[in-house]
């Protein structure tokens, strides 16, 4: 090999590897080197050793070899296969990271695909070529967390506390009716407000986040006058979020309105005092 040029370093190299079953093998320039002759060959045996397409299939890698898409998995991956082809040898452009949902036997599966044109020395494209990820657990798992989100939404929106969400930013992420209501006005969202901007909050109530973003600790206050009446009431908690590396990314407020209770606890009072005045003028 003393004699080799270049070229036939790199031939000799790909030659080498591509016999020894790799688990990945990276090709930068090598089909650059020879003549079109050799580069068919790489391409054709780059078609027969992916036996990683044949477990992604669940058929043998020989049983791949000649035959169309739509032999192989049927008319509707068939019919999606060839407008993809098409695509790519029409413009020669590279796609990427592009999500395909694909029905199989025992259901759908997800996958990651890249597609890329194939191209011979001289820049002509010959081929298409396509990358898989299954992401089919990453999706169920998306989907999951969506419903969850949607089940806590309403759940939240349906709730008789008044419950908030707010960003690092103290502006609103989520406010239920409840909030809006002793915000001033049910009808109008709150979502992309600033809280400095709902000036029909109780003056505490606008203030405790701020406190919570800075300290990183809950806070709670009972008994805090909501509405000005002399009768409304309410208990207070702010909570921070965070995740699981512990970073701060919202703060949480639930304002409960204990008036009912105050009130009952007025009527109590009253009561008793009328019931000690009765024993006192009974004696």
């Amino acid at each position: 090999v003393k004699t080799y040029s270049a070229g036939m370093y790199m031939r000799l190299g790909l030659a080498v590897a591509i016999h020894v079953d790799p688990d990945v093998l990276l090709v930068d320039e090598v089909l650059a080197v020879g003549d079109e002759g050799f580069t068919h060959k790489c391409l054709d045996k780059f078609g027969e050793f992916n036996k990683h397409y044949a477990e992604f299939t669940g058929t043998p890698v020989a049983d791949h070899i000649g035959r169309t898409v739509t032999e192989l998995f049927g008319a509707d991956i068939g019919r999606t296969a060839d407008e993809i082809v098409a695509k790519v040898l029409e413009t020669g452009e590279t796609q990427e990271a592009i999500l395909v949902p694909v029905r199989w036997p025992n259901g759908v599966r997800h996958y990651l695909s890249n597609r890329y044109p194939v191209r011979d020395v001289d820049g002509t494209v010959i081929g298409a070529g396509f990358g898989l990820i299954d992401v089919t657990d990453q999706v169920k798992l998306e989907q999951e967390h969506r419903r969850a989100l949607a089940e806590l939404t309403a759940t939240v929106e349906s709730a008789p506390n008044a419950i908030a969400l707010l960003g690092t930013d103290l502006v609103f992420h989520q406010a239920n009716r409840a909030f809006r209501e002793l915000a001033g006005d049910a009808d109008r969202p709150l979502v992309g407000t600033a809280l400095s901007a709902a000036a029909g909050l109780p003056p505490l109530v606008r203030a405790m986040p701020a406190g919570v973003r800075e300290s990183g600790e809950s806070a709670a206050a009972s008994d805090v006058p909501i509405r000005g009446d002399g009768v409304s009431f309410a208990n207070v908690s702010c909570y921070p979020v965070r995740t699981g590396d512990g970073t701060l990314v919202a703060v949480a407020l639930i304002v409960m309105d204990v008036s009912e209770q105050h009130r009952l606890a007025k009527l109590e009072a009253e009561a008793v005092l009328l019931r000690a005045t009765a024993e006192l003028a009974g004696k």
